[in-house]
């Protein structure tokens, strides 16, 4: 794993300046702009209450990768952060 920081969109709204670890991150197909991403990220417990497990997200990292992508768990709050576990949602092909 390493580290990035990043931006996770939400709808209409965007968490900014988001630490994490990435897990996995390949580019998926020669067509599609989108990374395959996968890891956890930290954000405070008061975005907590913005993100729910298994729901859609944008994750765009720092370097211009980005992709979609849907958190698997969100932990408990401990020393003022959340730490979301993440998978990416692979697509087939552009759209």
């Amino acid at each position: 794993m390493h580290e990035f920081h990043g931006d996770l969109s939400i709808g209409g709204m965007r968490l900014t300046d988001l630490h994490g670890e990435l897990e996995m991150e390949q580019h998926p197909v020669p067509e599609s702009s989108d990374w395959i991403l996968s890891g956890r990220l930290t954000v405070s417990p008061e975005h907590q209450g913005l993100l729910q497990c298994n729901r859609l997200y944008r994750l765009q990292l720092e370097d211009g990768r980005a992709g979609p992508v849907v958190v698997s768990r969100i932990s408990e709050p401990q020393d003022d952060s959340v730490v979301l576990e993440f998978e990416p949602v692979v697509r087939s092909g552009p759209r």
